[in-house]
């Protein structure tokens, strides 16, 4: 029992006149220093063959993937090309059916950029027609687009005239666009109408194509065409379309209003000009450049 109060009280002296641990007393624990592994500094080409990181479509040996591939021809003068917003027989006939559009009046850019579904569309070069809804197609309509899906004119032109109807393919420049989207946005600036202007040398073929019904094919060829079209598909192409005479000369750009006329949407009057002979002179000498 001795013993063990002597060991307690030496104990406690000590730890009595030891000094005192504070935070100054502490010294810093060293860090840890890693050193990071560094890559060789090669040249560019030493550099390709030893890296563990090549770039990217890098291949070892052997010309690269980019260069070994052949240039496609679709993609040349693809910056150069019209631009269509698609628009299909089966959303036509959707409208027509919904009583959205009324199939005894013609549709052209006008009338389909007036509808609230085409409201935020932004068409750099016009309408396409396109084969969606071929085989349930059966309004009988006078349409006027732009263009008509390359390779299946044939189904749609003919899934028109089998039923009575008329499609016509015409040009507009980008100031009739303009006055087009929408017409009321134009006629309430109380802007004269301009003259539509004559289609550029790449696409004067396909506008006096009387395959696609361009707007200045030969009247002859036409009737002849429709023929042919009735032919294959079994169908009567030598009745033509009971519209009456709405078609638009190469000058319109509105049906029923002549190039110079004045709308005024408020008293609901048309200020007319006869410019119709003038107008048609400068078309021919577009045309003859």
């Amino acid at each position: 029992m001795h013993s063990l109060k002597s060991v307690s009280e030496r104990a406690l002296s000590l730890i009595r006149d030891s000094p005192r641990i504070t935070v100054q007393c502490l010294e810093a624990i060293p860090e840890m220093k890693i050193k990071k592994a560094q890559r060789p500094n090669y040249g560019r080409g030493d550099r390709l063959k030893r890296s563990n990181f090549p770039p990217l479509g890098h291949v070892k040996g052997r010309t690269p993937l980019n260069i070994r591939t052949p240039k496609y021809p679709y993609y040349k003068y693809q910056d150069d090309r019209n631009e269509y917003y698609p628009i299909s027989l089966f959303c036509l006939q959707n409208l027509v059916d919904m009583n959205v559009i009324d199939p005894s009046k013609p549709i052209d850019f006008g009338k389909i950029m007036s509808l609230n579904i085409f409201k935020n569309v932004n068409p750099v070069d016009g309408f396409q027609l396109t084969l969606d809804g071929v085989e349930n197609f059966r309004s009988k309509v006078f349409i006027e687009v732009q263009h008509v899906e390359s390779g299946a004119s044939e189904q749609i032109i003919a899934a028109i005239e089998r039923v009575g109807g008329c499609l016509i393919t015409s040009y507009y420049d980008s100031n009739a666009l303009r006055c087009l989207r929408p017409p009321s946005d134009f006629f309430s600036s109380g802007s004269p109408i301009p003259p539509r202007l004559a289609p550029p040398k790449s696409l004067i073929n396909y506008y006096t194509n009387p395959e696609v019904r361009g707007y200045l094919c030969n009247e002859k060829e036409l009737l002849d065409a429709r023929v042919r079209l009735g032919k294959k598909f079994g169908f009567d192409g030598t009745s033509r379309p009971s519209f009456g005479n709405v078609a638009k000369n190469p000058r319109q750009i509105f049906f029923g209003l002549n190039p110079g006329m004045v709308v005024n949407m408020p008293n609901k009057t048309v200020l007319k000009f006869d410019l119709n002979e003038e107008y048609h002179t400068i078309f021919e000498k577009e045309m003859m450049r």
